[in-house]
This record gives C-alpha cells, sequence and structure tokens, in this order.
C-alpha cells in the first residue's frame, strides 16, 4: 500500500499538546532552554512597530515577545491552535496580540504590513515547495528595513547524532502503529511515515511480540520489511531540513541582505537562529 500525504499542520491540529510550553509568569516562569529562545527573539525584534509570527502554535514564543513590540498579530494553519494560543493569551493578559487562521505561504495582509516577522520551528515543518513559497512570501509582508527572525534544528547536529532510520512500534486505541522516520542531509528532509498494521498478520504477530506490555518500543529499522499486504492504512509527512549554509542561502535567494547566523545550545541538538532584513529599497 502507498501511504498518502499529509500536511504537517494536520499533526498540530491534531495534537495541541506537543506545543504545550507556554505558562503564566513572563520570562522568568519559563525552563531555561525556552527562556533563552524567547530572550533571542525578544533581542532580534524588540521596538518593532507590528510583528507577525508565522506558526505561532500555542503562543509560544510569541506571546513573550508581544509585550516588547506595538503589535503581534500570530497566524497559524490548525485552527486548534488558534484556539489554544487565544487560551493562553487570556491567561497571560497579552492585550496587544491577535490570531488568526492562515498559512505561512499565502498570508492575508497587505504588502509591506509588518516591520517584524517571526519563525520559531516552522520551517522545519514545511516541505521544501511550501518552504520556498513562505520565505518569498514573508519578504512580501515586510515593509522596506523589515527584519525576519528565524529559529529552526541545526540538520547537521541531528544528522550527526541520530541514524538515518529508526522505527517504533506501539498502540494506539487499539490498534497497532508502525512509525518509520527516515532522514537525508542533501538536501535536508525528513520523511516520518505512519502503518496501520494488521495485528492479524505475520508482521503484527512480530510487532506485538517486540511490543510486549510496553506501550511502545524503539525497532531495528534495518531489521524488517513491511509487508504491503499488513498494512490497513499508511501516511506521510516529509519536511525540509536545515543546516547552517542551506537555511542562509534560502533566505538571500529570497532577496534579504544582512544576513547573521548563529547557534544556539538549546533542546538538545542545537538550533540555527538566523535574523536577515529586507532591503531599503521597495523593489529590491
Amino acid at each position: 500500500m502507498h501511504s498518502r500525504k499529509v500536511p504537517g499542520w494536520e499533526f498540530f491540529n491534531d495534537n495541541v499538546d506537543v506545543c504545550d510550553v507556554v505558562r503564566p509568569g513572563g520570562l522568568a516562569a519559563l525552563e531555561p532552554d525556552d527562556r533563552a529562545v524567547a530572550e533571542w527573539f525578544v533581542r532580534s525584534l524588540g521596538g518593532r512597530r507590528a510583528v507577525v509570527d508565522i506558526g505561532c502554535g500555542s503562543g509560544f514564543p510569541g506571546l513573550y515577545v508581544a509585550p516588547h513590540v506595538g503589535q503581534l498579530v500570530g497566524v497559524d494553519a490548525a485552527p486548534n491552535m488558534i484556539l489554544e494560543v487565544q487560551k493562553n493569551q487570556a491567561e497571560l493578559g497579552v492585550g496587544n496580540a491577535r490570531f488568526e487562521v492562515g498559512k505561512a505561504e499565502s498570508l492575508h495582509c497587505r504588502d509591506g504590513a509588518f516591520d517584524g516577522a517571526l519563525l520559531c520551528g516552522v520551517l522545519e515543518s514545511m516541505d521544501w515547495d511550501c518552504v520556498a513559497r513562505a520565505i518569498v512570501e514573508v519578504r512580501r509582508a515586510l515593509a522596506p528595513r523589515g527584519k525576519v527572525a528565524i529559529l529552526d534544528q541545526d540538520w547537521s547536529e541531528v544528522m550527526r547524532a541520530r541514524p538515518p532510520r529508526e522505527a517504533t512500534v506501539r498502540l494506539c486505541d487499539g490498534q497497532l502503529l508502525l512509525q518509520l522516520v527516515e532522514r537525508e542531509s542533501s538536501p535536508g528532509l525528513e520523511r516520518d511515515t505512519r502503518h496501520l498494521v494488521d495485528r492479524a498478520s505475520p508482521l503484527g504477530t512480530w510487532l506485538s511480540s517486540e511490543l510486549g506490555e510496553r506501550r511502545g518500543a524503539h525497532l531495528t529499522a534495518d531489521g524488517f520489511s513491511i509487508d504491503g499486504d499488513a498494512v490497513l492504512d499508511a501516511w506521510h509527512d516529509e519536511v525540509a531540513q536545515f543546516d547552517l549554509e542551506a537555511l542562509t542561502d534560502l533566505v538571500e535567494s529570497a532577496g534579504f541582505e544582512e544576513v547573521v547566523v548563529e547557534r544556539l545550545p538549546v533542546w538538545g541538538d542545537g538550533v540555527l537562529a538566523l535574523t536577515a532584513t529586507r532591503p531599503a529599497k521597495p523593489d529590491a
């Protein structure tokens, strides 16, 4: 059975809790790595008139940046995330922000509406075609001398630390789910495929024996093959990934200048943090 491709935002729409970072108390209440990320965005965009938070999720780090800018507009393709960020906004008492459903590659705003743009872990959740359209759209939404701040995981570090293929089996609502993650470095790419396996099939029997009484188990990814006849359903998500060179090239090819990239030692494998500016001439 061939797997069908699903957009990354559908996962986040069904799993709002994976973005559950927001908590009352301001920056000081965050975990150290989360605080370091939020503070980097505040340093990068603080004082801006209007900032668009693309892929705002449940409000991190946008709700912590908002008090340091004139206005913040958050956009996310997942409707459930918008409901969650609005709830978090009310709990934190952030009054200069609004949030709406929308896609990074087709923002509902006039040209040059913002002088700042925030993307935290967004590009790495999109495929390459969407990434290329999104970064051009960010440039359109920014006024001349507008600044973009982007943070994504450092794929070169991920490839050094993790195997190219990983497999996991677990029970979900009584159904046997086999997950296969495949990683490539040139270009950076992660393909996450989920297989719903017939528990009565030979593959299902073997997976059940590997799982035992546990809720989930890691497998040797090269130690088995997937029999299509055993698969009841299959779907995958394929997303772009960036090392320093690829992220820099992406931003420069969209016409940004003053590109600065640094590595932040947070969140395990570390992340790339990039800022860039739209040129002063509107047509540049």
